[in-house]
């Protein structure tokens, strides 16, 4: 018999500042839903502006997201940086008009969604962050605990992607119950919008109840799964083959990525310089009052610009195979790793060169997992203090954030991965 599996949906909120770990997201909620689909009959989706609502014409664009979404979510989750973003007909921006639909919704009923928010500590270049916006990002964060809402701060996409995958499993694992969320009783002093939430409790009164149907149904399941049982042999030559298959085609596609990765970053090093003594000359001038030499500056400045944007341009286009199949790649190879293990352990005593071989070479995979993971977040650090000054190049630095988003994701949740087991190997061998 088939397994009922349940969809949870996570709409994304946030600025463009934090693209890279919003699409990170959508690599981890992949992942969790492997595990969840098995043990929770849980599965995960991922809703973000603008990839996932279809162009339409409103008075207000974030009205018509929330249209579009029609309460149809179960997680919101909430995302700022430095930059708080600009007004909308309802709210100071447009996150603070999502997160203010969002929490409506929870008092409505809070075995409807659950709220996730979380705060980028900023790492910029002082001279480069607005301090309204960033003023009003703290005013948003101070006045959260008055609502009732916890909130996390995270340092990079790195530890970001580690806390909220931690965060989605612990929710989904501890209070998603069937088909909604564990209920809560929530006490307000007032009734009126912007209340003080004083005390908020679980309501531990509503206990399962198991029908015969559903004890027939757990019957019939657990004589599939004996049925199944061969599936789950392990055949040594076949997962050994499997390895050296896709070892190979791994690294090469992470050996591309750093490729991509360093020379563009060489080039946007080299373009900075130039960019800097432009404006330097710029500033001079403007003091000495040469309004005609200023104006071929900025044409000149405004070209080198515009050519890092070609080049950030072609190389998220570089990077898209690796974005769709590195993800799948590494799951499967790290599987192989833990059925290798699974093995191994299943037989006392058991010395196996190749296998030896084959868990040396994880530990040499994991550090090539790690560098280029590392790289990519050094360069993601390198656009994002470069100052947006064309409308081209902040589109073109969007997408290239998503795509190494989600490639950080898949090598944080592969080396993750390969840790455990190595540490499983370790302990087993002590």
């Amino acid at each position: 018999m088939a397994k009922s599996i349940t969809r949870l949906t996570i709409f994304i909120s946030g600025t463009s500042e934090t693209e890279s770990e919003k699409s990170g997201i959508k690599t981890v909620a992949a992942d969790l839903s492997k595990k969840l689909e098995n043990t929770h009959g849980v599965t995960i989706k991922v809703k973000k502006w603008p990839d996932d609502f279809r162009p339409a014409v409103s008075e207000d664009p974030v009205d018509e997201i929330i249209r579009q979404l029609d309460g149809d979510f179960d997680i919101y989750l909430g995302l700022l940086g430095s930059r708080f973003g600009e007004p909308t007909s309802r709210a100071e921006s447009g996150t603070e008009h999502e997160f203010n639909y969002a929490i409506s919704h929870y008092h409505k009923d809070t075995s409807s969604i659950r709220i996730f928010f979380y705060f980028k500590k900023s790492h910029e270049n002082a001279f480069e962050i607005d301090p309204m916006q960033l003023e009003k990002v703290q005013q948003f964060k101070k006045k959260l605990p008055s609502l009732g809402v916890l909130y996390k701060e995270f340092n990079d996409i790195e530890d970001f992607l580690n806390i909220v995958s931690d965060d989605l499993y612990d929710l989904i694992t501890n209070e998603w119950q069937q088909d909604k969320w564990e209920v809560r009783k929530v006490e307000k002093s007032k009734i009126e919008q912007g209340s003080q939430i004083e005390v908020e409790t679980n309501q531990t009164d509503n206990k399962e109840i198991v029908t015969t149907e559903q004890k027939i149904r757990s019957i019939l399941t657990e004589q599939e799964d004996d049925d199944d049982d061969d599936d789950d042999d392990i055949y040594l030559l076949d997962i050994l083959r499997d390895l050296h298959e896709s070892k190979d085609s791994i690294l090469e596609n992470m050996d591309l990525i750093s490729e991509y990765t360093k020379d563009l970053g060489d080039n946007v090093s080299r373009q900075t310089e130039e960019m800097n003594i432009i404006q330097s000359r710029m500033a001079t001038y403007q003091h000495m009052g040469g309004s005609r030499e200023s104006q071929k500056l900025i044409s000149q400045l405004s070209n080198i610009v515009n050519t890092v944007a070609d080049e950030m341009e072609s190389y998220s286009r570089k990077l898209n195979p690796q974005v769709s199949n590195l993800p799948n790649e590494l799951n499967i190879f790290l599987e192989n790793y833990s059925k290798l293990y699974k093995y191994q352990t299943s037989i006392p005593n058991l010395d196996n060169e190749e296998i030896e071989e084959a868990f040396d070479s994880l530990e040499f995979f994991i550090g090539k997992m790690i560098e280029t993971k590392d790289s990519m977040i050094r360069f993601q650090k390198t656009i994002s203090e470069i100052l947006a000054l064309t409308r081209k190049f902040k589109r073109s630095r969007k997408r290239a954030a998503a795509s190494i988003g989600q490639l950080v994701a898949a090598l944080t949740i592969g080396i993750n991965k390969g840790q455990v087991i190595l540490s499983d190997l370790d302990q087993y061998s002590s």
